[in-house]
């Protein structure tokens, strides 16, 4: 009788340690998740900043700190290029596949280039905006769970 006793507590035990793994593994994806939408809300008010934070009244073109200190020919540039790199540490933090941070990194080094074009940079900064591509970038790849 006493061996029957011991099999049901150890099958007890197995069966409780499993639940406590599953528990735990459901904890860490709950805060990984939760890690994952803080860092996406820290991109995001930072993609605003940069991109779109400020509006050209009667028209839809939206433009932000990217285009203001682009106007200060290459260290405008350079400086915003600095900054841009706050969400692919994000990106590297959050395990984005290696593809979406060459992506990223991509979007930064044409964002810098286009801002060396005399007279055209202002343009070309408010029309492509690096720091919202890179938020979708970023928020695909958290999406797709990799």
């Amino acid at each position: 009788m006493s061996n029957i006793h011991a099999d049901n507590s150890s099958s007890s035990g197995a069966s409780t340690r499993a639940e406590a793994s599953e528990h735990a593994a459901r904890d860490e994806r709950a805060s990984h998740e939760r890690t994952d939408s803080a860092r996406l809300s820290r991109v995001r008010a930072l993609a605003d900043l940069l991109d779109t934070k400020y509006g050209v009244p009667g028209t839809p073109i939206r433009f932000g700190f990217d285009a203001i200190l682009g106007i200060v020919p290459v260290v405008g540039d350079t400086a915003t290029l600095l900054i841009g790199l706050y969400p692919v540490l994000e990106a590297l933090r959050s395990r984005a596949r290696k593809r979406t941070i060459a992506r990223m990194l991509a979007n930064l080094g044409i964002d810098w280039l286009l801002g060396l074009v005399p007279f055209l940079d202002l343009a070309l900064d408010v029309a492509f905006k690096a720091n919202t591509r890179n938020l979708r970038l970023l928020e695909h790849d958290l999406e797709r769970g990799r």
